[in-house]
Parts: C-alpha cells; sequence; structure tokens
C-alpha cells in the first residue's frame, strides 16, 4: 500500500489536478468515442479546473505518492435551498490513478467540508472510470443518476423523417 501524502487543492496545485482529468478522459473516451478529444490537452482540462478552484466556497484536496499527483477531488457549493448544506464534486471535479489515491482525497476534503456544515456530498463519476466508482462505493456513496451517451433512436420512431 503506497503512503500518501494529502494537501489541500490550492491554486498552485491546478498543473498536477489538469494532468489526472486529462488522463482519465483519454482513458474515458477508449470506450466513449462521442466525447470531446479536446478534454485530452492540458490546457483545456487546466481551465477547468482553474475555474472550479476559482468559485467561491470551493475546496479540496490532493494526493501525492512521492511528490506526485496520484488524486485528486475539488468541491463547489450549490444552492441550500434545493440540496442542504452541499458539496458537490462534478465531473471536472475529480481524477486519479488508483482508489486509495481518491479515498485519501476524499477524507481530506470530506473532513473539513463537514466541520463548515456541509454534510450533504455528491459526486459524478464516469462508470467507465473504476478507480472512482470502486472508491466512491467504499465511501458509502450509492447511484443516484446514469448519464448516458448512445446512438440517436429516432428513427426507430419515425421512420419518415430519417434521411435517405
Amino acid at each position: 500500500m503506497a503512503r500518501y501524502e494529502v494537501r489541500e487543492l490550492t491554486a498552485d496545485m491546478v498543473d498536477e489536478a489538469a494532468r489526472l482529468l486529462a488522463e482519465r478522459h483519454r482513458h474515458q473516451r477508449r470506450t466513449a468515442f462521442a466525447l470531446d478529444r479536446k478534454y485530452e490537452d492540458l490546457s483545456a482540462t487546466r481551465e477547468l479546473i482553474a475555474a472550479l478552484v476559482g468559485r467561491e466556497a470551493a475546496s479540496g484536496a490532493i494526493s501525492l505518492v512521492h511528490g506526485c499527483a496520484t488524486a485528486f477531488v475539488l468541491g463547489t457549493r450549490r444552492p441550500d435551498s434545493i440540496w442542504g448544506p452541499n458539496v458537490w464534486i462534478e465531473d471536472a471535479g475529480s481524477g486519479g490513478t488508483d482508489a486509495e489515491g481518491v479515498r485519501e482525497a476524499y477524507t481530506a476534503a470530506a473532513g473539513r467540508w463537514v466541520e463548515s456544515g456541509r454534510t450533504s456530498h455528491f459526486v459524478v463519476v464516469p462508470a467507465s472510470d473504476t478507480n472512482e466508482m470502486e472508491a466512491g462505493f467504499s465511501l458509502g456513496f450509492g447511484r443516484q443518476q446514469v448519464h448516458a451517451i448512445r446512438e440517436p433512436v429516432w428513427r426507430e420512431f419515425v421512420p419518415t423523417l430519417a434521411p435517405a
């Protein structure tokens, strides 16, 4: 088992988190070809992470092994009137190369979130990312929604509108 150093995810760690997110997207595109190729590029994922870090009440953590980032989580807040005192780890808000690193990062960040009264936590994870899925289920997260991409089905229902 690796020994993790876990730090608060701050603006100086954006590049490391962006690298992990780009790696996750590159891996995800192997099975979901319709996803945008641009998020395999570090500049695009850096922009996403920087935007999340810049949000009010955003916070997170990053796990490192021997100084190299292995996982991160970055949460933001949605309206309490709808979700209660919450934190959302949106699709660009996590990434990692191993489940234990994701668990370590989440555990560190979640402690701060709970201390500040934000007790409802939600995470959006690609089903193709087995590391993040395993980490989430082992932490007690369940499945609430499934987002999917598939071929259009309109031809099956309206054959007269199908292109020739």
